[in-house]
């Protein structure tokens, strides 16, 4: 048996045993729990009845593949809430499958592809995302599948994998955006001819969304949601960049310790995102319109903590949130700093892509209309792998040096 057959087993027995546990334990008909509530009917929607009118008026703000995909599953099979959480759980295994795949063939090592990957994986906001019926999990996969599809300079691939990605989460644009920039990097500063193609893909990946665009009249279907301008104007929110720069140090808590000392050994850099640091003054965490309309008053999993923990008082919250900023700064500028090293010595390789796809996703989800922790998710294997490949280099160093 191969390395990577043995590592597959592993990673899918501790899957499969972990998703048993929780069919038997939390049960697939529980109630519905949170958003499910509204994603069940939608899906139902399209299910029985998938027309154009469906298509355009959907009660929903994200892309509509998520509820053809599970609207098709339960035209097969049933609508009843075990059987539609039946198809959460087997996008999660497939999305954990792709990614100790990734791992496995960037870094060849067996423990850090299945740790790696099951770090991902018991997030609690994952744990939820690949067992109750939410629009998540299939974005994710299909950004794994835009990764797949890069290495393997598969212009049909990505197009397809782009596409999809765009059409079941909008924001995921900064994948597209990224991958644009790094075909484009290769083609005119590596003239490598085959880059044309895939820049070409990445493009014409936007069409089944711009075709929707022109549907809806927007970005978003015409729905009550949109029409109650809740959303507001289409504008850059400074202070969703707050929460997510503060995440890259929270949810990437353990390969920042790694990195410690290459993330933190610079006291010019420490110095130097201490004067940002009072930014968040002027932009605080704050749930925004969306959800204060909804009676939401946090942005997740942490600042609801945050708020039992310190009984509401918001000085001592927005005290944790500006030491999270502090410390995800240099984190950031890490990654900056890394891409930016490639670029100057034209290691122009899939690393570089995954580098531009952090100031990629910190413009873009500003622009969107709701700011949410379970949004930086998609973010927890990129900084791991940027950081872990990192650690690969400083540790070949020595060895390259020694012999």
């Amino acid at each position: 048996m191969t390395a990577y057959r043995r590592s597959f087993w592993q990673l899918f027995t501790v899957l499969i045993a972990f998703n048993a546990g929780l069919v038997v334990f939390v049960g697939l008909d529980r109630p519905l729990w949170g958003d499910e509530t509204h994603f069940v009917q939608t899906v139902r929607q399209f299910g029985h009845h998938p027309t154009l009118d469906t298509l355009k008026h959907y009660n929903e703000m994200p892309g509509p593949l998520t509820f053809m995909l599970y609207g098709l599953w339960g035209r097969l099979f049933g609508f009843r809430i075990p059987v539609l959480r039946l198809l959460s759980i087997l996008l999660a295994v497939a999305t954990y499958v792709l990614l100790h795949r990734l791992l496995f063939d960037l870094f060849r090592r067996p423990k850090v592809a299945i740790l790696t990957t099951l770090f991902f994986a018991f997030n609690p906001y994952m744990i939820g995302l690949g067992f109750f019926v939410y629009t998540d999990m299939l974005a994710i996969l299909l950004m794994l599948l835009c990764w797949l599809a890069l290495k393997n300079n598969s212009a049909v691939g990505l197009a397809v994998a782009s596409a999809g990605a765009l059409i079941t989460r909008q924001y995921m644009v900064f994948v597209t955006l990224a991958a644009m920039g790094y075909h484009a990097a290769l083609l005119f500063r590596k003239r490598e001819k085959a880059a044309a193609d895939m820049l070409l893909a990445s493009a014409v990946s936007f069409l089944p969304l711009a075709l929707l665009a022109i549907l809806w009249k927007g970005l978003s279907p015409a729905n009550a949601v949109r029409q109650s301008d809740l959303t507001g104007a289409f504008r850059f929110h400074a202070s969703f960049d707050s929460l997510y720069i503060g995440l890259f140090f929270l949810y990437l808590l353990p390969f920042v310790w790694l990195a410690r000392k290459r993330i933190y050994g610079s006291k010019c850099v420490l110095l130097g995102c201490l004067l940002i640091t009072p930014l968040y003054g002027l932009f605080p965490v704050t749930p925004g319109r969306v959800l204060m309309a909804a009676d939401i008053h946090t942005v997740g999993f942490v600042h609801r903590m945050l708020n039992v923990v310190f009984s509401d008082r918001q000085l001592l919250v927005h005290s944790v949130f500006f030491l999270l900023f502090t410390l995800g700064l240099p984190v950031c500028w890490f990654l900056f700093k890394r891409t930016w090293q490639r670029w100057k010595s034209a290691r122009i390789d899939f690393f570089f892509f995954l580098g531009l796809m952090v100031p990629a996703f910190l413009a873009v989800m500003p622009l969107s209309w709701m700011c949410w922790e379970k949004y930086f998710l998609p973010m927890i294997p990129v900084g791991a792998m940027l950081m872990l490949q990192s650690l690969s280099e400083a540790a070949a160093g020595p060895r390259e040096k020694a012999s």
